[in-house]
């Protein structure tokens, strides 16, 4: 993963304020079950233990926010989301599914600076010392990757796959 540069200025409060109000999507639990039945990054998770039904981590999609984002960096189609790890959450190690369907560019953007215990891990780094809106781009659209908040605040982090 690399780093590309701090674009800080681009996250509005009002995307936290907004996010810490909401619920969001549990993850796993509200993950369409056509869906994670077929995956095979579930199937692992399932095969390790892990509860499926279970809620460890919570998304939000587009379509349950009421803003947009926009980065100088994003040259074509793009899809985004924003992760929400209350302290105790986890995201296993996974890789998108979705990402060997379609080439694409991914990036991972930290909504707020590093906190003790906001744990994300890429491959076999684990990436601290961020700031608040510091843009990495994945190596590869399929590194594996995952998350884990053994903190005392909630964790908010957006990630972007740019379609190429």
């Amino acid at each position: 993963m690399n780093f590309i540069g701090n674009f800080g200025h681009l996250i509005k409060d009002e995307w936290l304020e907004e996010i810490q109000t909401k619920t969001g999507r549990a993850r796993p639990k509200d993950w369409p079950p056509m869906f994670r039945h077929e995956s095979v990054e579930y199937a692992k998770v399932e095969e390790a233990g892990y509860n499926i039904n279970g809620v460890y981590w919570y998304i939000f999609d587009p379509d349950d926010l009421s803003f947009r984002i926009s980065f100088p960096f994003l040259k074509n189609d793009f899809h985004f989301w924003i992760s929400k790890l209350l302290p105790g959450n986890l995201m296993p190690m996974h890789s998108d599914p979705y990402t060997l369907e379609r080439d694409g560019l991914r990036y991972w953007i930290p909504l707020q600076d590093y906190h003790s215990g906001h744990v994300f891990i890429i491959n076999d780094e684990m990436v601290t010392n961020y700031k608040k809106g510091d843009v990495f781009i994945f190596n590869e659209s399929t590194d594996v990757h995952g998350a884990a908040n053994i903190g005392h605040i909630p964790r908010y982090s957006l990630l972007i796959t740019e379609y190429v």
